[in-house]
C-alpha cells in the first residue's frame, strides 16, 4: 500500500512526539467505566459539535438556531447568534473559536466571551490561495496547529492562528480502502490523525507524518454509520455515532464500548478535557467523568 507521505519536516517540530506504528492488540489497558456527574443540558437544540475550551467551560454548535452557546457548571454563560450558513464543526485555536461553514465559504472565528472576529474566507500558502468550500472539518495539535479536513479535495491542510498553510497531506484516493466522502477529523497529542468517512464507514489513523497506519471499520458492528463524534483521549480514540459509543486502543483494537440507550439518545457528538465526557445528543448534552480501573 502505498504511504501518504508527508512533505516538510517542519510539521514534526509543532506536532510533538512521534507515535508508534501499529503492530498488534494493546493487551493489559486499564478498563474504563462512566459515571454520570448529574449534568445535563436539556432544550438546547439539535447541537452539531462540542469542544472543550481549557479553562473547564464548553462551546457547543447549534445550527438551526445559528447559535454559538459557552457553557459552564452553571449552565448557559453566553449565547451569541451568528450570520451561519450550514456550520459543520468547532475547535479551540489559541484564544479563538473557529467554526467551519463550508455553505458560507469561510472559518467563523470568535473570542472567548463570543464576540465575532474577522472570519477567514482563505487560506494562504506559497503557491495559492486556497478556498473553504471543502471545508468541514478542523483540530488542534499539541502545538496549536489547526488541522484542516477538505472533503471535496479530500486533503488535510496544517494551518496556522493566521490562516497561513504550513503544509498539506494528500493522496488519500492512493489507499487499498479509499476515502468517500471524509467528514471528520481529530489529532491526538502525541500527533496521531484519525479521519472518519460517514459513507464507508471507516476511521483512518494516520502518523503525524501523514503515513497510513490502520483502519477502523465500525461498519462491520454498526448497522447505518453517520457522521460521528471522533475524539482522542492520550492514544485511545473515542468514536461515537447513532449506535453508541465505542474506544479503540491506539492499535486500534476495541476496548470498551456503550450502547446508544446509555446516553439516552443517539450521539452527534462528543469532547474529552482529562477524565471529562461530553456527549451531545438530541436537544440535550450529557457530562461524565471517565473512571480507569
Amino acid at each position: 500500500m502505498k504511504n501518504i507521505t508527508f512533505l516538510t519536516c517542519l510539521l514534526a517540530f509543532f506536532l510533538g512526539i512521534s507515535s508508534t506504528q501499529a503492530q498488534s492488540p494493546s493487551s493489559g489497558r486499564t478498563s474504563l467505566t462512566l459515571k454520570n456527574d448529574g449534568r445535563v443540558m436539556e432544550d438546547i437544540g439539535r447541537i452539531q459539535a462540542i469542544t472543550f475550551d481549557p479553562d473547564g467551560s464548553l462551546y457547543a454548535l447549534e445550527p438551526a438556531g445559528r447559535r454559538l452557546i459557552k457553557i459552564n457548571d452553571d449552565g448557559i454563560q453566553l449565547s451569541q447568534t451568528a450570520s451561519f450558513g450550514r456550520p459543520t464543526d468547532i475547535v479551540m485555536a489559541g484564544f479563538q473559536i473557529w467554526v467551519t461553514d463550508p455553505m458560507r465559504g469561510q472559518i467563523s472565528r470568535f473570542d472567548r466571551r463570543l464576540a465575532n472576529l474577522a472570519d477567514l474566507r482563505e487560506l494562504v500558502s506559497q503557491e495559492s490561495r486556497i478556498r473553504l468550500s471543502g471545508v468541514v472539518s478542523a483540530a488542534i495539535t499539541s502545538g496549536d496547529v489547526i488541522v484542516m479536513l477538505d472533503s471535496y479535495e479530500q486533503r488535510l491542510y496544517m494551518v496556522n492562528v493566521k490562516g497561513w498553510v504550513i503544509d498539506t497531506i494528500e493522496g488519500f484516493g492512493d489507499l487499498r480502502t479509499p476515502m468517500t466522502t471524509p467528514v471528520r477529523v481529530e489529532v491526538s497529542k502525541s500527533g496521531k490523525i484519525a479521519v472518519a468517512d460517514e459513507s464507508n464507514g471507516y476511521v483512518y489513523i494516520f502518523d503525524r507524518f501523514g503515513s497510513f497506519l490502520y483502519l477502523i471499520n465500525t461498519a462491520q458492528k454498526n448497522s447505518g454509520f453517520n457522521i460521528v463524534g471522533l475524539a482522542w483521549e492520550e492514544d485511545t480514540l473515542w468514536i461515537g455515532n447513532s449506535n453508541g459509543l465505542e474506544v479503540y486502543s491506539e492499535y486500534g483494537s476495541m476496548i470498551t464500548s456503550w450502547n446508544h440507550s446509555y446516553f439516552g439518545g443517539p450521539i452527534i457528538d462528543l469532547a474529552i478535557d482529562m477524565d471529562r465526557l461530553a456527549v451531545a445528543s438530541d436537544g440535550f448534552i450529557a457530562f461524565y467523568r471517565i473512571v480507569r480501573e
